[in-house]
């Protein structure tokens, strides 16, 4: 059992906390991952988390501190609730004086973001799924089809365009502080049990290009939180699913690569992503992964593709990396002519998985080889199950009456 600060802090990532919450950084130089600041309005990221010594700062505002730090201050925590929370983190059970006394702050990073988040976030995606078929959202469709996704598929996962820069009354969301920045760009929400967990947005140029800047690639309303992109298309979600065997899973590094590999090769494996190979904390989404006796990691050409594979691969010996011969990832290796099925097809031959219809005992099997303790696995379960049963989706407004209240700013 992990008592001691010092040591819990040392097993969670802060950058990869600090990920979960404002999503990818918008750059990395040295040992120093940058983000716009949560705690302050700015345009040019100035807050810095170093990973190696556990620490962040901003050198606009000049907040700082540690993961406890962070946590009080951008979820309104008690320490306690602070302590419970990076306890989560890092995939240990609560200890025994806080199971007498849980409340909601514990259990948030395993919950979607609360109602009037997903209202106001529906609006906006009402509104770019509108904008993308009209003329305004040609350099988004133009993106999108470039990389070979076909309009059915756009349509089927509810992809948008945003035109422009926007910002948006936190108070619409639910949030407090600055306003919620809805950047230009491809607009790829993810939903999982009929709930929003965030809403990617890949970032464009006033000229009509996607940005290249390392960093300054994605972007989206804050609030959102991390989940598993296709969970609700995996085994645990569909029970009739469990019957099919020996069927792999295909982990990609982002959202474009899986939505194509859903599209190209849905009847070979099953697909997911945890939204950019920095992801390290799986949280409850590990329990989605629990029925693959094989799961396979296409991750990107470069050192952090390489390092998330590498990482992923050390949580179970059923995780295999595996790689597109030419191309950055699989969407580049599609578009320069490859095939990917052949591709994939090669792969799945020498795994040699023996058919099975007992997932029970496959997920037994993962959860034995696992560092994650089985008295937060049930717990993850139980929360699991109390989803699937809640409610519905909250209604929203027209996007017609959500587009006038926002501002403009053109960046």
């Amino acid at each position: 059992m992990v008592n001691d600060i010092a040591e819990l802090k040392a097993r969670v990532d802060l950058a990869a906390l600090v990920e979960g919450d404002l999503g990818p950084p918008r750059r990395q130089r040295g040992r120093w991952h940058w983000w716009l600041c949560p705690f302050h309005a700015e345009t040019r990221p100035s807050f810095g988390v170093t990973p190696d010594d556990g620490r962040f700062k901003c050198f606009g505002c000049g907040a700082s501190g540690d993961h406890l730090d962070y946590l009080e201050r951008r979820q309104r925590l008690s320490t306690a609730q602070a302590i419970a929370e990076l306890r989560r983190w890092a995939a240990l059970p609560e200890t025994t004086h806080q199971q007498g006394t849980r409340t909601a702050a514990t259990t948030a990073g395993d919950a979607p973001p609360p109602a009037a988040w997903q209202e106001r976030a529906r609006v906006f995606l009402a509104y770019a799924r509108e904008q993308l078929w009209a003329d305004a959202g040609r350099p988004g469709r133009e993106y999108l089809t470039g990389g070979g996704l076909t309009v059915e598929t756009m349509r089927r996962f509810g992809l948008g365009w945003n035109p422009r820069d926007l910002w948006d009354d936190p108070n619409r969301w639910g949030l407090t502080g600055d306003k919620v920045y809805l950047p230009r760009g491809v607009v790829i929400p993810c939903e999982v049990s009929s709930s929003l967990w965030y809403v990617k947005v890949r970032r464009f140029e006033r000229a009509g290009h996607p940005r290249i800047q390392a960093g300054e690639k994605y972007g989206g309303p804050r609030g959102g939180k991390g989940a598993l992109f296709g969970a609700d298309r995996l085994q645990v979600a569909c029970p009739e699913r469990r019957r099919r065997d020996g069927r792999p899973l295909l982990l990609c590094e982002g959202e474009r690569d899986a939505l194509l590999a859903i599209q190209e090769l849905s009847n070979l494996v099953d697909v997911a992503t945890l939204g950019g190979a920095g992801r390290r904390c799986l949280g409850h989404w590990l329990l989605w992964l629990l029925p693959y006796r094989r799961i396979l990691t296409a991750y990107d050409a470069d050192n952090a593709g390489r390092q998330g594979a590498y990482h992923l691969a050390s949580l179970s010996g059923r995780v295999q990396g595996i790689q597109a011969p030419h191309g950055k990832d699989l969407t580049g290796f599609h578009a320069e002519g490859g095939d990917l099925r052949a591709w994939l097809s090669g792969h799945l031959e020498p795994l040699g998985v023996a058919p099975t219809t007992d997932w029970q005992a496959q997920a037994a099997a993962i959860l034995a080889e696992s560092p994650v303790e089985p008295e937060q696995v049930a717990d993850w379960a139980r929360r699991y199950a109390e989803c699937i049963a809640g409610a519905g989706v909250p209604g929203s407004i027209p996007w017609e009456t959500w587009a006038a209240s926002l501002e403009v700013q053109e960046v």
